[in-house]
């Protein structure tokens, strides 16, 4: 095939980038249309070289109006693309999914569902002949050889009965499977987590474009083949216990953890999907915790079902009338959408559609995902002006919650404790302080390890990246020793840098785009400042036994400090305002522990040898406490159960 004029192929390039990259379909559309244009008029060269050209535009096209749900024009595209050069096995591929897809809305005993089924047959075998190394089509093939295939469908009926389920939970449901967020959780999967959305977008609009189908089957069907695929997959054999196995599992593995808590947060029942479910969270070993808890949904997608919720049929209207006229998404969001008021309070699930249909084009087009919300709060702004105080109090309401880091899950998060134990008076004391705060009364999972080695820390960053630490919302460090300004001190006086366990331990797949803290309680230096005025507080340097967080009217001056951290007293402060603060700005909060951390003077007085007296620091000093913040959102201390 020759190549193309430079003008010619610029148009091309162009086109695609409007498809590919800025997901906008009607213009992608209009400037492949053009580019047919100047092939016709322009290009003088060989023409069979020339109908090849043409078959890729016209198969771009095809897609562009295949994602805008034009499903007959798409068609009309692909064949022509078919006819023009009939080895694009891409052109096939395409075309048998839409006969696959309006396949799926057919009931079982319409021939006209028969007749679909075996044109997209026929479409996928052509595209593996041509292409047989294509993996996609090659699952295209036998997905729809499952749908065809006598009792294919009796594992998931066992799991339901899809006909009996309301479609507002199946619109649900679909919106809670997936995370359009490719950089988040399993990184590996990201490709196939943006297809899963991209199938579900289509769903979406076509129950919004397709309203008054008859029984509407879109939605049992492709939740049907996404059951069906989930509960077919097959654990990957590798060696037992080994670190392969524990990073092995497959994204269906983990998408039935999700598709089975996603169940029983909608209150379905199922004994099989349960059994399942229970097996894999075995080989992943969860704890009884984390089996018991509700963490396998992304928390985004709980908070946006609670506002689709709490949004009326009237405000989800007029939100996605606001949202048309951005000038950001008017190319992208179908407004060609024949959807009245009417419609959305009278057809069930009509609002929650075009609420998640709205919601997952935000995400797919990269204006959107569980940290940044602006846009959409600014479609909410918009939407807040005129109306009545209870709309305001709903919209207001998660104006704020838009704010916060989401966390609506339990566990509501994970807390691993490093601890010195030795030559550590009061070192299980504090462990045992932080886990009656952190587990008993904030909710989190909490893992001890005491007198860590530099191996044990280094094993610590491969065990955060097993698939199940993708479902925590947050995760808090502690680390309790001894130190300088730049090392922490491990048993045998070992050094750590300080730098490198805050840079690597902030830097897992599994938690990016989610809070996490460090709670460094540990020397930060050896040079003793006195103070002015003396309160009457004793303690050593590693507070054994003087822990009161209460400071004497008399320390309130803050002109000289120490940067020897007494970590018993911080870990009391810490851990005594979390409890009570539960619900509030941690970072506020922590702010005020620093104060409080400042203003308490200690004295000691009990000197023995001068070998000691060099180890001790001499008359009244302070403590200097530092927090740092890199929160991108407000991170609100959870109340645990």
């Amino acid at each position: 095939m020759s190549e193309l004029p430079f003008n010619i192929e610029q148009d091309l390039e162009r086109g695609r980038e409007l498809y590919q990259l800025e997901r906008n379909f009607k213009e992608a559309k209009e400037s492949f249309t053009e580019t047919l244009t100047s092939l016709n008029n322009y290009y003088d060269g060989d023409p069979e070289s020339l109908k090849k050209h043409q078959a890729l535009v016209y198969n771009e096209r095809g897609l562009c109006k295949y994602m805008q749900v034009c499903f007959d024009d798409a068609v009309e595209d692909y064949t022509q693309a078919i006819q023009l050069d009939p080895t694009l096995a891409a052109a096939y591929y395409n075309r048998g999914t839409i006969c696959y897809r309006l396949c799926a809305t057919k009931c079982h005993e319409m021939d006209e569902r028969q007749d679909l089924h075996r044109r997209a047959t026929e479409d996928f075998q052509e595209a593996v002949r041509l292409a047989p190394d294509n993996t996609e089509f090659q699952l295209g093939l036998k997905e729809c050889n499952a749908i065809a295939t006598p009792g294919a469908g009796d594992e998931e009926d066992r799991v339901w009965d899809l006909d009996n389920i309301s479609k507002k939970k199946l619109v649900k449901l679909l919106f809670l499977l997936d995370n359009s967020d490719d950089t988040t959780g399993t990184i590996k999967h990201g490709k196939l987590n943006t297809e899963a959305v991209k199938g579900g977008i289509w769903c979406f609009l076509f129950f919004l474009k397709y309203k008054n189908l008859v029984h509407n089957q879109i939605l049992q069907n492709v939740l049907r083949n996404r059951v069906r695929q989930i509960l077919n997959c097959f654990p990957l054999s590798l060696p037992r216990g080994s670190e392969a196995e524990s990073l092995g599992f497959q994204k269906d593995e983990e998408d039935l953890l999700i598709l089975a808590e996603a169940y029983r947060h909608l209150g379905l029942k199922s004994q099989h999907l349960d059994e399942k479910k229970n097996d894999i969270q075995h080989r992943m070993n969860f704890t009884e915790s984390e089996k018991n808890g509700t963490f396998c949904l992304y928390a985004e997608n709980l908070l946006m079902t609670h506002l689709c919720d709490d949004l009326t049929p009237t405000l989800v209207f007029d939100l996605f009338n606001i949202m048309i006229e951005d000038k950001s998404l008017c190319d992208k969001i179908d407004g060609d959408l024949d959807i009245s008021l009417d419609q959305l309070k009278e057809i069930e699930g009509l609002k929650e559609g075009l609420f998640f249909y709205m919601i997952r084009m935000l995400e797919y087009h990269k204006m959107q995902n569980r940290l940044y919300t602006y846009k959409l709060q600014h479609f909410l702004h918009i939407l807040n002006k005129q109306r009545s105080p209870e709309e305001q109090e709903i919209i207001t309401k998660y104006l704020l919650k838009l704010e916060h880091y989401p966390g609506e899950c339990q566990p509501t998060g994970l807390c691993i404790v490093f601890c010195v134990t030795d030559d550590r008076e009061g070192a299980d004391l504090e462990i045992t302080k932080i886990t009656s705060v952190f587990h008993d009364i904030l909710g989190f999972t909490i893992k001890v390890e005491k007198n860590p080695s530099a191996k044990t820390i280094d094993e610590y960053k491969k065990e955060l990246r097993k698939s199940k630490y993708r479902f925590y919302d947050s995760i808090v460090y502690w680390f309790l020793s001894h130190g300088t300004e730049k090392d922490l001190l491990l048993p045998n006086n070992k050094e750590y840098r300080r730098e490198d366990f805050v840079d690597s331990f902030s830097k897992l797949d599994n938690f990016s785009k989610k809070p996490k803290i460090f709670f460094m309680a540990s020397c930060q230096g050896n040079e003793h400042i006195p103070v002015e005025e003396t309160g009457n507080y004793e303690a050593t340097i590693d507070g054994e036994g003087k822990t009161y967080v209460d400071y004497p009217d008399a320390a309130h001056d803050t002109s000289y400090v120490y940067y020897q951290m007494d970590r018993s007293v911080y870990v009391d402060c810490v851990c005594s305002s979390l409890k009570e603060h539960c619900g509030k700005n941690i970072t506020q909060v922590l702010e005020e522990v620093c104060q409080k951390i400042h203003r308490i003077v200690f004295y000691s007085e009990e000197k023995k040898t001068s070998e000691e007296k060099e180890k001790e620091f001499e008359g009244n000093a302070k403590q200097a406490c530092f927090y740092e913040s890199t929160f991108q959102k407000t991170f609100i201390i959870p109340k645990g159960l």
